[in-house]
């Protein structure tokens, strides 16, 4: 009975050292170099326990001592095999049999599938605790965010959503049910809590505040409004308010500035917004969560000072005085204005 030389089994370990096995075509090659027929050269191979890619990895597992029953292995003996068998079986669709090392029941999986795994690869853990156990990583987490991103932002889905938004709200009904629930949420200390942490934390990526800080002075509300010019939504909207009560009329804008101090002690000029009546000096503010409080009190106190040096009185606008009502009502009258004119 011919048998493989020391030589040639030496031939075969330099040849398969880099990936631990040989390849189909390593085999022909190798058989017809040694002058063997298909059927002796792989009963050698078997005999001499070298892996090897063919169209039956039963043979293979078998040479190597592995029971194969039903085309199913136990999962401690596959894993004791070398470092070749991730390779040498990742398509493979004989199944591994195992105790899940979270739910400690009886499980199995297919070998190809457990070696191509993203998370616990080749780890005995049946599929429904990986999805329990992923879902809450980090990693898991992260991706699926970029996925659903990646996702919803595709053109023809956000066509999509916007429809059926619009439809949706087309009834008075749930305009108002939308609009309940959300000054309900607000209502909730925890709720309000939770989602001031949240923009803190966001806040706290340098990446991420310079962009919103960059956008919102590319795309802040300028225009004018009945020949009086405003610099952002909260200034149109105080001046529709003056507007509404019917003192836009005595209303200006204050075409002046004010030296003051700035956080690095540095002279600096402060540019008010409007003067009222001829006696109140008018700073409207929409603070965003990027505003340098320090500094605002600096030119807030130095406003004062001028005011009392001349007669007047310092009025300082926030967010707070002007409400979400009359700043979403600023918005869509600006997007009416065409080059700083009221379309007709």
């Amino acid at each position: 009975m011919k048998k493989l030389t020391e030589e040639q089994l030496r031939e075969m370990s330099e040849v398969m050292s880099n990936k631990g096995f040989l390849t189909k075509q390593e085999v022909s090659v190798l058989r017809d170099k040694f002058g063997y027929s298909y059927k002796t050269f792989k009963r050698e191979l078997m005999e001499s326990r070298i892996p090897f890619k063919s169209g039956n990895s039963v043979d293979v597992l078998l040479s190597f001592g592995v029971d194969v029953k039903c085309k199913r292995v136990e999962l401690d003996e596959f894993d004791a095999l070398g470092d070749w068998k991730l390779e040498l079986f990742k398509n493979s669709k004989i199944r591994a049999k195992f105790e899940c090392q979270e739910c400690s029941m009886e499980s199995s999986s297919r070998l190809g599938k457990m070696i191509s795994r993203k998370f616990f690869i080749f780890e005995p853990i049946c599929s429904d605790c990986i999805n329990k156990v992923v879902a809450n990583t980090d990693k898991w987490k992260k991706t699926n965010s970029e996925a659903q991103f990646i996702a919803q932002n595709r053109p023809e889905v956000k066509r999509k959503n916007r429809k059926a938004q619009l439809k949706r709200f087309e009834d008075p009904k749930e305009r108002q049910k939308h609009s309940e629930a959300s000054k309900k949420k607000w209502r909730d200390p925890e709720y309000r809590e939770k989602m001031e942490k949240i923009a803190k934390e966001k806040w706290n990526d340098p990446e991420y505040a310079r962009k919103v800080i960059q956008n919102s002075k590319n795309g802040g509300l300028k225009g004018v409004y009945k020949d009086l010019y405003y610099d952002s939504g909260y200034e149109l909207a105080w001046l529709m308010i003056m507007d509404f009560e019917g003192r836009l009329s005595n209303v200006e804008r204050a075409n002046m500035y004010i030296v003051y101090k700035n956080t690095k002690e540095k002279t600096s000029h402060y540019y008010p917004d409007f003067i009222l009546d001829d006696k109140y000096l008018v700073e409207v503010k929409g603070y965003g969560p990027w505003a340098d409080r320090d500094n605002i009190s600096r030119k807030n106190e130095a406003a004062r000072l001028w005011c009392k040096s001349n007669d007047m009185r310092y009025r300082l606008v926030e967010f707070k005085d002007i409400g979400n009502h009359w700043y979403r009502k600023a918005r869509n009258k600006h997007k009416e204005l065409n080059n700083g004119e009221v379309k007709k």
